[in-house]
Order: C-alpha cells, then sequence, then structure tokens
C-alpha cells in the first residue's frame, strides 16, 4: 500500500496541488489584454482631462490669442496681457503655461471663461482670478479677469 502510494497517488497530489496554485495565474494572464485596452482607455481619458495636445508652444499661444481676441471683438472686451509662454519640465512632462488679463463687464468675462474652459484645444484653465481696480484717470472702477491656461504635454511619446 506504501508502495502504490508512493509511485502513484503521491504525483497526483502534487499536481493537483500545483494546478489549484497555478489557476489564478493563469486567469491574470488571460485577463492581460482586456486589461491592457482598459488602461490605454484610462489614459486617453487622462490626457484628454489634462488638455495634453502635441502643438508647439508657439502654435498654442497662438490658438489662445485668435480664440481671445475674436471673442474680445465681438463682446466690447479689452485683452491688456498676454505674456510669453512659461515652460517648466521635469521627467519628460512639460507644462506650459499662459496667462491673459482682459478687462470688461462680469458676464461677459465669465463668458469668456466658461468658453475658454469648454474648448479644451486651447488648454486646461488652471486658474482665474476677478480684480475690481480703480482707475485713477477715469474715477471708474475696472474689472478684470486674469486666466491662467495650462498645457500638459509628455515628451517621450
Amino acid at each position: 500500500m506504501f508502495i502504490s502510494y508512493q509511485l502513484a497517488v503521491k504525483k497526483t497530489f502534487h499536481l493537483i496541488k500545483e494546478v489549484f496554485e497555478l489557476q489564478p495565474q493563469a486567469k491574470i494572464a488571460g485577463d492581460a489584454p482586456v486589461k491592457t485596452e482598459g488602461l490605454r482607455k484610462q489614459l486617453t481619458e487622462i490626457e484628454s482631462i489634462i488638455g495634453r495636445n502635441d502643438m508647439v508652444s508657439g502654435n498654442n499661444q497662438q490658438l489662445i490669442l485668435s480664440l481671445v481676441s475674436s471673442f474680445c471683438a465681438k463682446n466690447n472686451l479689452v485683452l491688456q496681457e498676454l505674456p510669453k509662454t512659461k515652460s517648466y519640465s521635469e521627467n519628460d512632462i512639460l507644462v506650459e503655461t499662459n496667462y491673459l488679463v482682459i478687462e470688461g463687464d462680469f458676464i461677459r468675462l465669465l463668458r469668456l471663461l466658461n468658453m475658454l474652459e469648454q474648448n479644451k484645444d486651447a488648454g486646461r484653465v488652471s486658474s482665474s482670478r476677478f480684480q475690481a481696480k480703480k482707475n485713477l484717470k477715469s474715477k471708474k472702477i475696472e474689472l478684470t479677469l486674469t486666466i491662467y491656461i495650462q498645457n500638459i504635454k509628455n515628451m517621450s511619446t
């Protein structure tokens, strides 16, 4: 009896144990293509949320300028400032920040801000600030809106 256990049954029990240990790994390996596709979709969603595009920064600033200037012309707003793009890079990630200052009434400035937030091609509106200042020459209170627009680009792709 002991000899038959050693020759036949012992190997069978070891193989059954090994099968039970390897089944979860086989299931994970079988799900790999599905998980890969899911991760690709998540990456695409994240890139669209953060405003990733493959434009050169000069073209991006031109796009912002054309969007804002056409909106300002139609809505009687004044574009006061659009300085040079600030860039920061680390670990193959490039962050470009543009800021602009626009003067006008609150409702029209709010519409401009909404338009820029909806238009993902220009970038992601990361910050905005309304500020009222008294103009000493005209003795009127002027409302300005400062908008910061960021683009995050992966330089390794």
